[in-house]
């Protein structure tokens, strides 16, 4: 089970790429859970409706992170995949990882670093969407529980609020070290 998660701007966020993945593959192994109120993104939501309407995804409107269907929605996962165009350290791929282990499946524009675990979506193209899936479904079971124990481990300890006061507070000192020379 594959999770896009996401907001507004839908296309820059590549659900378009992965609809048409997952209808292009047409496998009945994998599935596509959406959170999101792409709803109200009339035009690609009409468009888009025979897929979301399909066997092989389920649309959830928007899910609130705190929820028991969220946590539902991470038991059933093993991968977030975000073909974004641009992205600062994607926070919903970083939500995902951080609660549910989820393996990203990302591109380098969602600037998620996936040098450890994760896979690459090497090109904003459906073909480049369904191939990333296709290498998701080759990794052993031990492979995707090593990697989502990594993840669990990598994002408690980098994208902490802790981490992130005490990286800001460095950062400032630095500057200002800078500043008195």
């Amino acid at each position: 089970h594959f999770l896009w998660f996401g907001s507004s701007g839908v296309i820059h966020k590549g659900l378009d790429l992965v609809l048409d993945a997952f209808k292009e593959l047409n496998n009945e192994d994998i599935h596509l859970h959406i959170c999101g109120n792409i709803f109200y993104e009339n035009g690609f939501y009409e468009y888009y409706q025979p897929i979301l309407n399909s066997k092989y995804v389920t649309y959830h409107g928007h899910v609130a992170i705190d929820s028991d269907n969220f946590d539902a929605i991470m038991e059933i996962c093993g991968f977030v995949i975000f073909p974004s165009v641009s992205e600062g350290n994607s926070p919903s791929v970083i939500t995902c990882m951080a609660n549910g282990g989820l393996i990203p499946i990302v591109t380098k524009s969602a600037d998620i670093d996936i040098s450890n675990y994760g896979i690459e979506i090497k090109a904003l193209s459906v073909d480049a969407v369904s191939d990333a899936i296709k290498e998701s479904q080759s990794l052993p079971l031990n492979e995707l529980i090593r990697q989502s124990n990594k993840i669990m481990e990598y994002t408690k300890q980098y994208h902490s609020f802790d981490y992130f006061r005490e990286d800001i507070k460095n950062q400032l000192v630095e500057i200002m070290e800078h500043l008195k020379k």
